[in-house]
């Protein structure tokens, strides 16, 4: 008995020995042998994370207006305003008054062809545009051939001027030559209906009447200025 007691606390101590050089890190084993394991793990993380933004932008903006404005306004012909002025405008045609050389009540214009300069001077052919009256002592009618009072019953009408007086009035483009009438469109009763210019001759009247006026004056013409 005694010697197998003896012999299982010999096993038991043995056992325990063997287990704790196993265990414990010691590097040696139940057999005399040394362990020579080296375990390195080396985990080397290189994250090298480089952005380079490089954002050139050039923006080159040239704007060049170059406005150049040239205005030339040549004038060619002297007119005299009726205030002694001088405009030198291009005619396209002539402004004159009229009156009758009696008494000078009955009054109005004529508009013409031709140019100013050369009515001042000279002698020309003109022809008659336009007629107003603009004042009557024997209730003429007040208006214009444009304004539609006055009518022509024998177009085209005109004068011959010598520079300084008409020589002549004619009518029919100028197929008949002793005077030509300008007549009222719409006259009232007992009212002057037509004017009579005439070398020598200047006759407001009713047709078939007695006149109003009848003068043995050629009616005084006068170029005021171009149009």
């Amino acid at each position: 008995m005694k010697k197998f007691l003896l012999v299982l606390s010999m096993t038991l101590a043995l056992g325990l020995t063997q287990l704790g050089c196993d265990d414990c890190g010691c590097g040696e084993t139940s057999d005399g042998s040394t362990d020579t394991d080296t375990d390195t793990d080396a985990d080397t993380d290189t994250d090298t994370d480089t952005d380079t933004d490089t954002d050139t932008d050039a923006d080159t903006d040239t704007d060049t207006d170059t406005d150049t404005d040239t205005d030339t306004d040549t004038d060619t012909d002297a007119d005299a305003g009726m205030d002694g002025s001088t405009d030198t405008d291009s005619d396209t045609g002539v402004l004159w008054t009229w009156t009758n050389a009696a008494t000078g009540t009955e009054q109005g214009t004529f508009v013409t062809d031709g140019e100013f300069a050369s009515a001042l001077s000279s002698a020309g052919t003109y022809t008659i545009h336009d007629f107003s009256v603009t004042a009557s002592d024997v209730d003429l009618q007040i208006g214009s051939v444009s304004g539609g009072e006055y009518y022509i019953n024998s177009p085209d009408i005109g004068f011959d001027w010598n520079g300084t007086n008409p020589t002549v009035f004619w009518r029919s483009s100028g197929g008949f030559t002793n005077g030509f009438a300008l007549w009222v469109s719409t006259p009232n009763t007992g009212e002057p209906d037509h004017v009579l210019f005439e070398v020598n001759v200047f006759v407001v009247d009713i047709y078939y009447g007695t006149g109003f006026i009848n003068e043995s004056q050629t009616a005084v013409i006068t170029p005021i200025s171009g149009i």
